[in-house]
This record gives C-alpha cells, sequence and structure tokens, in this order.
C-alpha cells in the first residue's frame, strides 16, 4: 500500500529518469543527500522544488507535548520495510529528513509515542509516503 502510495506521488512530483545525461539535479523535482546511517538505514535529505511542495500539498505540524508524552498525526507515520516506524522532520525549508519514532499507542487518527522528535518539530503529515517512496528510489 505504501508502495502504491509513493508512486502515486512520484507521478505528482513529475519524477522520471532523463533521457538526457546532461540534465542538471537543479531541474529535478526532488534531491537527494545523504546525511547519517540510524538503525542500519541511510538517511537522506530530501529536497523539493516549491512547485513540487505545491503539488504534493505538502503540510507539516509541530510535534506535541502532552503530559509528557510525544504526540504526532498518526498521518505523520510511515513504516519501512522491516516495519520501524518513522516521521519526516522538517531540517530547513523544503528539506526534510526521516527520523525514527517508537510508538506507544494509537488513538484514533493520533500515535503517542515513547521516542520520537522533541516536541515543537515539524513532521510532515500530508505527504510523507511521498518523500519515503522518493527517498527510497521508487517509481524512479
Amino acid at each position: 500500500m505504501i508502495a502504491a502510495l509513493a508512486a502515486m506521488g512520484l507521478a505528482l512530483l513529475g519524477c522520471s529518469e532523463s533521457s538526457d545525461p546532461s540534465a542538471s539535479n537543479a531541474a529535478r523535482p526532488v534531491t537527494l543527500e545523504k546525511v547519517s546511517s540510524q538503525n542500519g538505514a541511510d538517511l537522506h535529505r530530501v529536497t523539493l522544488t516549491a512547485e513540487a511542495v505545491k503539488r504534493l500539498g505538502l503540510r507539516t505540524e509541530p510535534v506535541a507535548d502532552q503530559a509528557d508524552t510525544l504526540v504526532v498525526p498518526y498521518g505523520a507515520v510511515v513504516y519501512d520495510g522491516h516495519g520501524d516506524a518513522w516521521v519526516y522532520t522538517r531540517s530547513r525549508p523544503r528539506s526534510f529528513v526521516r527520523a525514527p519514532i517508537t510508538i506507544r499507542s494509537i488513538d484514533g487518527d493520533t500515535a503517542l509515542l515513547s521516542a520520537g522528535p522533541d516536541a515543537g518539530t515539524q513532521v510532515v503529515t500530508v505527504g510523507a509516503s511521498e518523500l519515503f517512496g522518493a527517498e527510497q528510489g521508487i517509481g524512479t
């Protein structure tokens, strides 16, 4: 399901292999920059053009702190192929980095975390699965 959503998102982004090998990365709607490795996964900064952000309808919300519990909308959560849970944090304008989370429980549309980004950190709530697909090279 995630792969299908990611592929649809990449279609929205207009990502495709260029037949022109001299095509500049600057013209691509998404660029990746390796930033670290964590839990055996390579993490990349996913940077979108302004047009790509607009096409995706990308939205963010801050991580909340409710009674010493980190809280994010469940729509912000993505799962990798190993079942590990992640969110995409905004590292700078139009740039996002995947961060690991530990879900304590899910209450409706809300994920209560026992570990994750600090309260106040902006996480992607609409478009996270498309970012995951772009980072993983799905559909490109």
